[in-house]
């Protein structure tokens, strides 16, 4: 029996989430930290150290089912100017008004369940998301399914009342790294590490090479001496310094993403030494305005974790049923009936059904992409 046989069932109870009436709302800066350059052979010995810890996880932590909550701070006014994935309708006399009007906290849920050497992962969230055209939070269930090759997003019409319209304005990618990106800690835990977009996350085939990382040198973070590596700059001029402590096996306890220099967003996780493993107890991340303001930031607890979880008791496929909405091949589709085509919700020539709140005019936005 592997040594993740002592890692099976085990609590950890820790602090609570943020506060929404005292928000922590860091500035968005990168803390001066004193980085200590390396030497080019010492550079390659740190990084072929870092990818074997990374390697042994992949080796030795191959499933487990993860319950995950915490709490989202959306602080007054930083979704005035909506999000750039949301069609947000016009108001009248083009005045925004204050979005939304005071500090809202909202719950989230996550039940995964990851099968490594399967590719297969089922996520189910629970969370919330504004709704601009009835300017009020709603609640979403998705739940997303990964079975080999095969990926789709369900999104329950029993268990998601505003489905229709409402999910329509968002324009989200369907990628296996969106629908388990809750649980984005415990996948470095286990030795994938995900590019800088988040599209190699719960691909389970790819797995971190050192040539996407460079270097940077020693610093201290929270008085553990870590490794700071960043990655590739991606074409969208995307990259990130992770903070590596390889007292920890390795562990990836801060993750910093930056565009031209800019802190876009921050994350902080801390660890918990369960049977000779550094496993993620809680973490936080930080979202950040082009002017430095604060998005929205969340907090997350790992509240039970099964490391040896029965794989044939999970259902990692599932098939829609009618009324059931759907995100598949980076679109989103409407399932009718067993017998039926599913309608394409983002295609506007495409006629919808009445019930649900389809209407016409919800076709796909494009947005933008920087070169």
């Amino acid at each position: 029996m592997r040594c993740f046989t002592a890692f099976l069932c085990w609590t950890l109870f820790v602090v609570g989430p943020l506060s929404a009436t005292e928000p922590f709302l860091p500035e968005a800066v990168e803390v001066p930290v004193k980085l200590v350059e390396l030497n080019a052979t010492d550079r390659e010995t740190v990084l072929k150290e870092i990818f074997a810890a990374w390697a042994e996880r992949r080796a030795r932590l191959d499933r487990a089912h993860y319950v995950i909550e915490g709490e989202d701070l959306f602080p007054q006014g930083s979704l005035t100017f909506g999000d750039p994935l949301v069609r947000m309708p016009r108001p009248p006399g083009g005045i925004l008004p204050i979005t939304p009007a005071e500090d809202y906290t909202s719950q989230f849920r996550c039940d995964v369940v990851l099968d490594f050497a399967g590719r297969r992962f089922r996520c189910e969230r629970s969370f919330e998301t504004f709704d601009h055209t009835k300017r009020t939070f709603r609640s979403n269930v998705r739940i997303g399914l990964r079975d080999g090759d095969r990926l789709v997003e369900l999104i329950p019409r029993d268990r998601n009342p505003h489905t229709g319209a409402f999910d329509a304005q968002f324009d989200y990618d369907t990628h296996a790294g969106s629908m388990i990106s809750g649980a984005t800690p415990l996948l470095h835990a286990h030795g994938y590490i995900d590019d800088a977009n988040g599209e190699k996350r719960g691909d389970f085939s790819a797995v971190p090479e050192a040539k996407d990382f460079d270097v940077l040198g020693r610093a201290y973070w929270n008085d553990c001496a870590c490794i700071v590596l960043r990655s590739e700059i991606l074409r969208n001029r995307l990259y990130r310094n992770l903070w590596i402590d390889l007292d920890r096996d390795a562990a990836v306890v801060r993750i910093v993403v930056l565009r031209d220099g800019e802190q876009l967003s921050e994350m902080v996780t801390t660890f918990a030494d369960v049977d000779g493993t550094w496993m993620p107890s809680t973490w936080s991340h930080t979202l950040w305005e082009s002017l430095g303001e604060v998005k929205q930031t969340w907090s997350r607890t790992l509240v039970s974790t099964n490391g040896d979880v029965d794989l044939k008791s999970v259902s990692f496929w599932a098939e829609p049923k009618p009324g059931d909405m759907m995100r598949r091949d980076r679109k989103l589709w409407c399932h009718e009936g067993p017998d039926k085509v599913p309608t394409e919700i983002n295609d506007p020539q495409k006629k919808r059904p009445a019930a649900g709140g389809f209407g016409p005019g919800m076709g796909r936005r494009k947005i933008p992409t920087e070169t």
